[in-house]
């Protein structure tokens, strides 16, 4: 299975983010991704036509239900991936309009506790 992603969808998500303290850019499997700097977990990828972000349950299903064109389940290789919402745009730009839930998915994502063999927790 072949990972790609868009350059441009790259650099716009990364000049959202750019002059945040509580981000850094990663990657994951060789895609770019940022995580949260309070426990170093993911809360967007860059991945094939657009961007994954990780949301609350309640929050993925009102995306699902309201907004069917462009958001859809993450399926990385075919397989769902709980927690996880794939929204894909035409053009770059129109990732802009996205903030709100990079918002979202960055307090969601902080707030929860680090990986257990995270350098964060001091080990």
């Amino acid at each position: 299975m072949e990972l790609t992603f868009q350059a441009d969808v790259r650099d716009v998500i990364a000049q959202m983010l750019a002059g945040r303290d509580d981000v850094k850019a990663s990657q994951m499997m060789g895609l770019p991704t940022h995580v949260t700097r309070s426990n170093g977990k993911m809360f967007v990828g860059i991945h094939g036509q657009g961007i994954n972000l990780k949301l609350p349950p309640d929050r993925i299903e009102q995306l699902l239900a309201c907004r069917p064109d462009e958001v859809t389940p993450f399926k990385p290789g075919g397989r769902r991936m709980g927690g996880w919402v794939q929204i894909d745009h035409e053009d770059a730009e129109a990732f802009d309009a996205e903030q709100e839930l990079l918002d979202e998915a960055i307090e969601y994502v902080g707030s929860r506790p680090a990986k257990a063999n995270s350098k964060l927790n001091g080990r």
